[in-house]
């Protein structure tokens, strides 16, 4: 692509090492890989490599997070929740959240407790932060275990006592439907 060959500028905090991440990681992104579309959103967020641009990262994670990208769903949910390149949006936040939480991604689970504590996107919920916390922590996020001891504290004793029961009760199961006979 032409982006590459020209040359970028060095500025106040880019490096030439800066640069040359942003410049071998476009291809990849621009080619549909998903891995490299989400460090793209991030160069182009903090500026690393590039001018920092809201609106391309909010794009680029755009397009790894409906692939699926579990991080770059985390990111895309924080441009919604702070109005990063995009009008603030919590459901959309929660929505994007939620998916990199499901999929067992740390910092999607700890950003969704925090949606739970701060009551954005639904009413707060400190039963459900403590299971998102919880699992966050448990995937060695260290913010969730900062996160975590906080929100104990801010807990009556019975909704903690609540919290760690529903945490510690196995999943419900998933019920099939009975297989039906050929007719």
């Amino acid at each position: 692509m032409l982006l590459c060959a020209i040359p970028v500028p060095l500025s106040a905090g880019q490096s030439k090492a800066d640069i040359k991440v942003f410049q071998a990681t476009l291809p990849d992104a621009e080619k549909g890989d998903a891995v490299a579309q989400c460090a793209l959103g991030a160069c182009y967020e903090s500026g690393r490599g590039v001018a920092p641009d809201p609106g391309e990262a909010v794009k680029w994670y755009s397009r790894a997070a409906k692939q699926g990208d579990a991080l770059a769903q985390s990111a895309l949910g924080a441009c919604y929740e702070k109005g990063r390149g995009v009008a603030k949006d919590f459901d959309e936040a929660v929505k994007w959240y939620s998916k990199s939480a499901a999929q067992g991604c740390p910092r999607g689970q700890c950003d969704l407790a925090a949606c739970y504590v701060n009551g954005h996107g639904f009413p707060a919920d400190y039963v459900a932060a403590y299971k998102w916390y919880s699992l966050a922590a448990a995937n060695g996020y260290p913010p969730a275990r900062k996160a975590l001891s906080a929100l104990e504290r801010r807990m009556t004793p019975d909704r903690l006592a609540e919290a760690r029961r529903a945490l510690a009760a196995p999943p419900p199961e998933k019920k099939t439907p009975p297989k039906r006979d050929a007719e």
